[in-house]
């Protein structure tokens, strides 16, 4: 009588895996070989025009090497110049970026605004907006006319449109900026 033992467990089936392992790199490597053959075949075609950029490049080069810069009190005092032109005000009263975080803050969710006009040096704004019903509009314009920095809010025209089974009122604002 013979009695077989056996206590290793069976060994997993590795080549199916390893196989696949390795036609996933084989298919990896050939298309980074077919990207690189790409790359190399569109450099070679704009060798030339690369070519005839170098010498105006180096004449570039070469003449920034020639030309000295300023002394440094030069340097100086243009830096105070430049500083001093950006300190004064450009305008008075609020910038567009402004009005438009104004405009964002103070917008109901059921209005949309379909266009924003601002002529700066009468500091006027123009709006164009749309909103599903006439409170929403009535909201904004109270919201608008209790703002600080805004004056003379008037409401110019005001439509019902009839869009796809739902009733839109288009309106137009004007409101100047406060100096």
């Amino acid at each position: 009588m013979k009695i077989k033992t056996n206590f290793i467990g069976a060994m997993p089936r590795l080549l199916p895996k390893v196989f696949m392992g390795v036609w996933a790199g084989v298919l990896l490597l050939s298309v980074l070989a077919s990207w690189m053959l790409w790359n190399t075949i569109t450099l070679k075609t704009e060798l030339p025009q690369i070519q005839e950029k170098l010498p105006e490049l180096a004449r570039l080069v070469a003449q920034a090497d020639d030309q000295a810069m300023p002394a440094p009190t030069q340097l100086r005092e243009m830096q105070s110049r430049v500083a001093r032109l950006n300190s004064i005000p450009q305008g008075k009263g609020l910038t567009s970026l402004a009005v438009l975080a104004k405009l964002e803050a103070l917008l109901p969710d059921e209005v949309v605004l379909t266009g924003v006009h601002l002529r700066s040096k009468e500091r006027e704004v123009q709006l164009l907006a749309q909103a599903g019903n006439t409170e929403a509009l009535s909201q904004f314009l109270l919201k608008l006319e209790r703002d600080p920095q805004l004056e003379s809010v008037v409401l110019v025209q005001q439509k019902d449109i009839q869009e796809s089974d739902t009733s839109v009122v288009q309106f137009e604002i004007r409101f100047k900026v406060r100096a």
